[in-house]
């Protein structure tokens, strides 16, 4: 998420990224009552940065031996792969354009 790893260690999520808390919640929830969740999560721009950032989040909940909820997060930044696909969906755009006229 473009912080250091020493300011994300031992630090909870709300306090990370406030304004993504919102659409974290639900799908934690999820994982936590044993679900396996994988979803896509926009963050604005960060100051001083052009456009926002992209990325799929996947929990995995394993049991644990003591049957505490526990999950395992896995991120993945797509802001490429989303930049790419809005390339695609613009240059099929304008192929449509030049062949409907």
């Amino acid at each position: 998420f473009g912080l250091p790893a020493a300011g994300v260690v031992g630090r909870r999520k709300p306090d990370l990224h406030p304004q993504a808390w919102p659409q974290v919640l639900p799908h934690l929830d999820r994982a936590l009552a044993g679900e396996p969740v994988s979803w896509e999560l926009a963050l604005p721009p960060s100051p001083g940065a052009e456009a926002g950032r992209w990325f799929r989040i996947m929990y995995a909940p394993p049991a644990a031996e003591d049957g505490a909820p526990t999950v395992v997060v896995v991120v993945v930044e797509i802001t490429e792969q989303k930049r790419s696909e809005a390339a695609i969906r613009a240059s099929e755009q304008r192929y449509r354009q030049l062949v409907d006229v």
